[in-house]
Order: structure tokens, then sequence, then C-alpha cells
């Protein structure tokens, strides 16, 4: 199959209404961007851009272009690919404000058996009566590395979690998570989380501000945490450790006070309530500044 080129963004959207086809199985889609892109020099003012909806197989390289602006309030589940099935490599998305109902993700809502490396993202991305996050919101067998973003994630609605890598996946499909870095404030109506679950975070850093109705988590079940940095400035007390989970080589630090909502000092005892759970060099700092627990 000849090779897809988007050097505009009429045929960025064309491609997005699936007007070169959206991939199969045995014939995956090879595109790539040729040129930045900016939204907001559209001819259709204020125009809501649905992001690339359906389902796709394909091999997508950015090679290091920007796309702009990108808006959007259309009042479904909203990401740059609705469900992804292949590579997604080399893209810088800039300046989003994306409102999604229900599930809601940058770079892709669903990916499965995929790779999202090098990919980088500025903005605002909520998600209302769904998961939301930064890179995927639900994965099964992906290999996520070198992604950044920095901005405001939000997930309101009851039963949802927002979590900057992966919200959700499958327990016996687990993702892997590394290099990458998330500077963000996060809120959610339920449960909020500074890396994922379902996963293996290596080398990977959140800093920001986390707030949530029922609880935090690092961790949110089933995962792995090695050689992370978790900087939480200010947000909601939680359990770090929920199901199972194993920690190794890892840092956190809450540099938080009673007036920003933390009443208590995070313990060995928050640590260790998953059901079964492994630490092996870890420092977590209490809100003061002090070791807590150190294994």
């Amino acid at each position: 199959m000849a090779q897809i080129e988007l050097g505009t963004l009429e045929e960025l959207i064309n491609f997005s209404n699936g007007d070169y086809g959206r991939g199969t199985v045995s014939e995956p889609l090879d595109v790539v961007l040729t040129a930045d892109l900016d939204f907001s020099l559209y001819e259709e003012e204020n125009y809501s851009w649905p992001g690339c909806s359906g389902t796709w197989y394909l091999k997508f390289n950015g090679q290091n272009h920007t796309i702009d602006n990108i808006y959007t309030d259309s009042g479904s589940p909203w990401g740059f690919f609705e469900e992804l099935h292949g590579t997604l490599e080399n893209l810088k998305l800039t300046h989003v404000y994306a409102i999604g109902t229900g599930q809601s993700a940058l770079f892709a809502i669903r990916s499965y058996n995929s790779t999202i490396s090098n990919c980088h993202g500025t903005g605002q991305i909520q998600a209302t009566d769904g998961n939301c996050s930064c890179i995927t919101a639900y994965a099964e067998n992906c290999t996520i590395s070198r992604c950044s973003f920095s901005g405001i994630l939000m997930s309101l609605g009851t039963g949802n979690y927002a979590a900057p890598l992966i919200c959700i996946g499958a327990s016996n499909k687990p993702s892997y998570v590394s290099n990458c870095t998330i500077l963000a404030n996060i809120t959610a109506t339920n449960y909020a989380c500074s890396f994922g679950g379902f996963a293996r975070f290596i080398n990977c850093i959140y800093q920001g501000f986390l707030k949530a109705s029922m609880s935090y988590m690092p961790i949110v079940h089933n995962g792995t945490m090695i050689n992370c940095i978790d900087i939480i400035q200010s947000g909601t007390s939680g359990t770090l450790l929920e199901d199972s989970g194993n920690v190794y080589n890892c840092y956190y630090d809450s540099d938080t006070a009673e007036s920003a909502g933390i009443t208590t000092d995070i313990s060995a005892t928050d640590l260790m309530s998953a059901t079964t759970a492994e630490l092996k060099n870890v420092t977590w700092m209490n809100n003061h500044g002090l070791p807590c627990v150190s294994g």
C-alpha cells in the first residue's frame, strides 16, 4: 500500500474521516505528517475537530511535526485516535483543548498491541462520565516510551479514573511504559493517580497537583514502578498501591501541608494496603519532607 502523506489541514481532516481507509490487520496504513499544522488557521472558525474516529490499523509517523490548537467539544469520546492498532510516533500536539463525553485521551482512547513513542503534548484534556488520560485511557500489550505531557487533566463523573499514562487495561495483557514525563494538574470526581495501572512503569516522572474526591495512588492496581519519581505538590491523601503492585528504586515526595488537603503522613500501612506488594530500595517522603518508609 502506498504511503499516505498529510501536509495540510484539509488532508488531515479527510484522513480522519476515513477517506483513505482505516487499514486492516493484513494491510495497515502507512501515514506520514509532512508539515506543521495549525487549526487556528482553518477556514471554518472555531472548528471542533472530532479526531480520527473508528478503529485504525496503521503506522503513523509525525516526523517530529506539530499539530497546534486542536479544539473539540463534540459531546463524544475524544482522542487523536479512537482505537489504535499499530504505531504512533514522533508527533507533537500542542495547545490542545479537548472536552470529551466518555473515555478520552490525547493520543489514543484505546490501544491494543501498539507502540506509542516520542509523542508530546500540551493543553487540557477533559472527560465527562469517562476515564481520562494524557496518553491512552485503555491499553493492552502496548509499549509507551519517551512521551510527555504538560497541562491539565480532568475526569468528571462517577466511577472514573484520571491517569496521565494509562487508566485501565487487562491484568493478563500488561503494557510497558518507560522514560515518560508528566507535568500536569490532575482533577477527578472519583479517582486520580499520578501514573496509572496494568503496566510496568520504568524511569517515569510525575509532578503536579493531584485532587480527587475519593483517593489517589501512583499505581491504580496490578502495576510495577521501577526507578520512578513521584512529586505530588498538593492533593488528596489515599492509598498508594491498590489490589497488587511492586515498587523498586523509587522516590515519592508529597510537598503538602494540612491547608492543602493532606492531614496525615503517608505511612507503611498506606503503602502496603495492596493485597500483595513488594518494596525494594524505596524512599517515600511524608508531607513534612521526612523519610517515612524505606525498604
